[in-house]
Formats: structure tokens, sequence, C-alpha cells
């Protein structure tokens, strides 16, 4: 019954694809925040608003990780969906031709995915155990937290321009360092004895 929730290796096109559909799904799920559009509704002070949000987080959380225990086999794609989205960041925060009218159901997408992303990241820096990768789980989880605050409760304009960069660049540098992860499987027992 739960066999749709276990970790599967997925192709390069099934990657790919599944990370279109959270996308789209996040977006969608962006836009239905219009049903809060009252100027006494949509903002970051209104409860309802906030409980909205809350669908978006868990399904970003669940579909990045999804996604990152299925592409062990095809690392590169992890790397690729990175860049894509520090692209679609890059453009929304940028330049006003792409996205049109759409520009905050973008955000409104962005914002849950890093979170997901941030999650997946701390919890598999953390695990790794070494010095650096907790130093990028410290990292990931300090820019997380700022801009879960920032998107849920403050929405403070000066913030914003601190973070799009942040991100943009978080983002590269985590799809480069995902094409260096190791993702042969470990060898139980270590070193035969001579």
């Amino acid at each position: 019954m739960f066999s749709i929730f276990r970790s599967r290796d997925l192709s390069a096109a099934q990657a790919l694809l599944s990370a279109a559909v959270l996308g789209v799904a996040l977006f969608a799920w962006g836009d239905q925040t219009d049903m809060f559009s009252q100027p006494d509704l949509a903002s970051t002070d209104n409860w309802t608003w906030r409980l909205w949000q809350l669908g978006a987080l868990l399904m970003s959380i669940s579909g990045v990780w999804w996604l990152w225990s299925g592409t062990r086999r095809v690392a590169w794609t992890r790397s690729l969906i990175l860049a894509i989205f520090a692209l679609i960041v890059f453009l929304n925060a940028y330049t006003d031709a792409l996205f049109g009218d759409h520009v905050g159901n973008v955000w409104r997408a962005v914002n849950p995915l890093f979170l997901g992303c941030s999650t997946v990241a701390v919890v598999g820096l953390w695990t790794r155990g070494g010095f650096w990768d907790g130093i990028g789980a410290a990292i990931f989880a300090a820019l997380g937290t700022v801009l879960f605050i920032n998107a849920y409760f403050v929405n403070h304009d000066i913030l914003w321009e601190a973070l799009n960069p942040l991100l943009v660049l978080v983002l590269l540098l985590w799809a480069i360092a995902a094409l260096q992860v190791d993702t042969r499987p470990q060898e139980v027992g270590g070193e035969p004895d001579a």
C-alpha cells in the first residue's frame, strides 16, 4: 500500500519529469493562494494564508526528498535540476519579461521548494559527519530559517534583496557539489584482512 513512498532508482528522464511535476504542482498550489486575495487575507499576518502554505511545504519537502533519494544512479540530474532551479530564481528576481503576471506565483513555488532543498541538504550533510559537512549544514539551516521567517511571517523587501542572490549562489554551489557526491554503494565491513 505504501510502496509509492519507497525509494526508487529513477532514470534520468524520470528524474527530470518528476522535478517538472513537482514544480508545476507547487506553482498550481501557489496560484490557488488567490483564494486569499482580499486585502485582509493575502498577507503574512493571516493564519489561514499561512496554513494554506503548509501544503506546499509538505509537498516540497517530501518531493525533494523522494527525488534526491531516487537519483543516486543518475546523480548528474540532481545538478541539472538545481541549476535550472537557480536559473528560474535568477530570472524571476531580475527580469520582468519571462514570467509576466505570474511572478508572485513563481515565488510561492520557489520558497517552499528551496525550503525542501535546504531540509534535504541539512539532513544529508549532517549525517555525513565531516567538519565541512557540518559547516554546510549550518549554512543551509540558517538560510532556510531566514527564508522561512521572511516568506511566511515578515515579508521584508530588504531581506528579499539580500536573499535572492544568495539563493541563486547557494543553489549553483550545491549543483557543483552534487556532481562530487559518491553514489557508489559503500562496502560493509571495510577492508578485508590480509
